[in-house]
């Protein structure tokens, strides 16, 4: 914006000029048009970054200089060649599961205690101060004093047992609910819950692939989880 001298009143001096080119006074320039320069000398920098940032890379990828970034994309055959599972992917509740077979003495009755333990495939979570994904895990116990049973636990929480009609309803594959009443183990472990009528939840596993337990907890309501349940073999 063109400068005017207060003292002799020349119009139309430059704007980068500091003295009057008639009365050499020292021009004053008004806050309006220091900020406007400013702002245009700002305005030029971003525009020449986003030049250096866009401009650039564009003509090089052009001229063959770089290479697009390249997508991998994972078929299913891959995924099976490289036996990759759900299990695999971080945060979707699912674990790759096996029954795992243990044998150790019982060191007050003596005799040698038998079990067969698997984990769910799913996670569930509870409010504070429970919070947190975690599996179940299912146990078959051959006990030398205590004989067969099947024992829950879960990792931190709470079972609901000693109330009347508590039950754990199971269902083996798709064949109808089974009722099995639960109470607290002998450890009275609050983590813990024993499924009674060993036998019978036995016999209808073992003609099973997979099994789903609902058991109820306090203050969290039922919960269900799911086991691959193929494959077990006999406590001996």
């Amino acid at each position: 914006m063109p400068l005017v001298c207060d003292k002799c009143g020349l119009a139309g001096i430059a704007e980068v000029a500091k003295y009057c080119p008639r009365c050499s006074t020292a021009l004053k320039k008004d806050a309006a048009s220091s900020h406007s320069s400013k702002v245009e000398r700002i305005s030029g920098s971003v525009i020449k970054a986003i030049l250096v940032f866009l401009v650039i890379p564009s003509f090089l990828l052009a001229v063959g200089f770089l290479k697009p970034p390249r997508f991998i994309r994972v078929t299913a055959k891959q995924v099976a060649r490289n036996n990759l599972t759900t299990s695999a992917v971080p945060g979707n509740g699912i674990k790759k599961t096996r029954w795992n077979y243990e044998s150790y003495p019982d060191k007050k009755g003596g005799g040698q205690i038998l079990a067969a333990t698997l984990v769910s495939r799913n996670t569930v979570e509870f409010n504070s101060p429970y919070e947190g994904a975690q599996h179940a895990t299912l146990t078959l116990f051959k006990h030398p004093k205590y004989g067969n049973e099947v024992l829950l636990s879960i990792e931190k929480g709470r079972f609901l047992t000693g109330v009347p009609g508590a039950y754990g309803n199971v269902r083996f594959d798709n064949r109808p609910v089974i009722e099995f009443p639960i109470e607290a183990p002998a450890e009275h472990k609050l983590t813990h819950v024993v499924l009674k009528g060993y036998d019978e939840f036995v016999t209808e596993m073992k003609n099973s692939s997979k099994i789903r337990i609902e058991v109820p907890f306090k203050d969290e309501g039922t919960h269900v989880f799911e086991f691959n349940v193929a494959g077990l073999k006999s406590l001996e």
